[in-house]
């Protein structure tokens, strides 16, 4: 893996990888290219702060994912409702078939004459 991989993976430069990590550029191009790490606790705790970073992007992903899906169901329910369909399990059924449609306007008149 390249420097610059690895840290286009946590949206990141190339520098902001070396500071955050604690190494140099040339530290951490010659961990990327060995076998073993000379100082494996300083590569350990660099590792462990990536995975805070990766954490954080984590919880901003999903809280946007939660934003984006609320942002949908809204549009959902406002084009249902200007459609004049009732379409969440919390409201009660709505036959949009035509006999249901015919007992709906049954139903309205009955009240409107009651009222």
């Amino acid at each position: 893996m390249k420097m610059k991989d690895l840290a286009l993976l946590y949206g990141m430069s190339v520098s902001e990888l070396c500071e955050r990590t604690g190494y140099t550029r040339q530290g951490l191009n010659r961990i990327l290219r060995s076998d073993k790490v000379v100082y494996p606790e300083r590569f350990r705790n660099a590792l462990y702060q990536l995975l805070v970073v990766s954490n954080n992007i984590e919880l901003k992903e999903v809280d946007t994912a939660h934003e984006r899906s609320q942002e949908r169901f809204q549009i959902l329910d406002k084009l249902a409702g200007s459609k004049g369909v009732q379409w969440k399990p919390s409201q009660a059924p709505f036959d949009d078939s035509p006999e249901g449609i015919l007992k709906r306007v049954g139903t309205y008149l009955v009240e409107e004459a009651e009222g």
